[in-house]
């Protein structure tokens, strides 16, 4: 029995590998490195749809997921002339996002188990060759290390603590010593590497979760769905037009606290250029996939491929039709987790708070990372709710 276990939290290993993947393992085919990501996530994804017979509960949150993911086409197609590199990427994106909804939805607890197993150990494997590989390689505050770019070890670093601490509550009743440890070595890492966006994130998660499972304040009946996806609005339109700088405490807390300059280390520049490649193609934008900012500002701001904000990025990539969609989608998935009775879910409510404080000032949204959380909370809420009406 014990060998059929580890058989099966192996495989799980191989999951979040997959849908997590290391830049140090893509790096090893060279050659071949964008075929292999993205089929490697296919084919899980077509795995795991075959693995529960395409079954994907037929309701809001799904449909305006399935619509979202198409309107990426229009700009790719029309806009952008859709090569066929960008389709095969295309199709295994849309194959892995729906094989991981329909598995959150159908996997049994057992599997759950299993898979959140596998995540702890996944994580602790992680957290061991990121700092073997940020000792041996860039002594510079940026970097490439094993997992990439301090961006993505940190939204890698929180997706997987996450279910860390929700595997601990849920399973264990507790969280568990090796949970914080690697909380704190989660710690250590953005601030050796100088990431204020990765600290922010931290803070939003860890500083919710203690007010709601240590201190008993009951957070998530307080910040209700509508008022996040107004401050999500707000607070990015704020900041690639730039009118934060109008407020003082906004400018103190990124110079004082978060150690910032007020440009926030130059994108205020790349806001402004992003603004002007969105508005050439406001309503559909340049689709999947389009490389327009980096065909584009790249020649103007150097090292710079992506708006550097994660709101202002899906307005480039699939217009204001697009993200007023992803939008309604984020309301009803944070109305989806609300409702539930199931406080443990909790803390995947506030870790995408979170994932949209990073958003802010990177492109983490919409990320495997990002996308983990959200069809995992959903999911597993309409998993309880069909096992509740029978």
């Amino acid at each position: 029995m014990s060998l059929k276990v580890s058989k099966k939290v192996f495989f799980y290993i191989l999951f979040w590998i997959a849908c997590l993947l290391p830049y140090d393992v893509i790096s090893l085919f060279p050659s071949y490195e964008t075929y292999f990501q993205y089929i490697l996530q296919g084919g899980l994804g077509l795995f795991l749809l075959l693995q529960y017979k395409m079954k994907i509960k037929s309701d809001i949150f799904s449909s305006i997921l399935f619509i979202w993911i198409t309107l990426y086409l229009p700009g790719a197609i029309f806009v952008s002339s859709i090569k066929s590199v960008t389709l095969i990427k295309y199709v295994c994106w849309m194959a892995l996002l729906l094989g991981l909804l329909s598995f959150f939805e159908n996997a049994s607890e057992e599997r759950i188990y299993d898979l959140l197993k596998a995540g702890k150990i996944t994580f602790c494997i992680y957290m061991f060759l990121t700092f073997i590989s940020m000792s041996a390689r860039a002594t510079d505050v940026g970097g490439v290390f094993f997992l990439g770019s301090r961006a993505t070890t940190l939204q890698y670093f929180l997706c997987l603590l996450t279910f860390c601490i929700y595997y601990d509550i849920r399973y264990k009743k507790r969280i568990s010593y090796i949970t914080y440890a690697l909380t704190v070595l989660s710690w250590i890492f953005a601030i050796l590497r100088g990431s204020g966006q990765g600290m922010m994130m931290l803070f939003t998660l860890l500083g919710l979760t203690l007010l709601e499972y240590f201190a008993k304040v009951k957070i998530k009946s307080r910040i209700k769905p509508l008022y996040i996806i107004v401050a999500i609005v707000v607070v990015n339109y704020l900041t690639v037009t730039l009118s934060y700088m109008n407020f003082d405490f906004i400018i103190d807390i990124i110079q004082n606290v978060l150690h910032k300059d007020a440009t926030l280390t130059g994108r205020s520049e790349i806001f402004t250029y992003s603004l002007g490649i969105m508005l050439k193609h406001p309503v559909i934008g340049y689709g999947y996939d389009n490389g327009i900012i980096e065909q584009t500002l790249t020649r103007i701001v150097a090292a710079y491929n992506t708006a550097h904000n994660s709101i202002l990025q899906m307005l480039i990539d699939c217009g204001f039709v697009g993200t007023f969609t992803f939008l309604a989608m984020n309301y009803n998935g944070f109305l989806t987790i609300y409702k539930d009775e199931d406080d443990t879910l909790n803390i995947f409510y506030y870790s995408l708070i979170a994932i949209f404080v990073g958003g802010i000032v990177s492109m983490i949204i919409p990320s495997n990372a990002y996308f983990l959380i959200l069809l995992f909370a959903v999911g597993r809420t309409k998993y309880e709710y069909l096992n509740w009406k029978e």
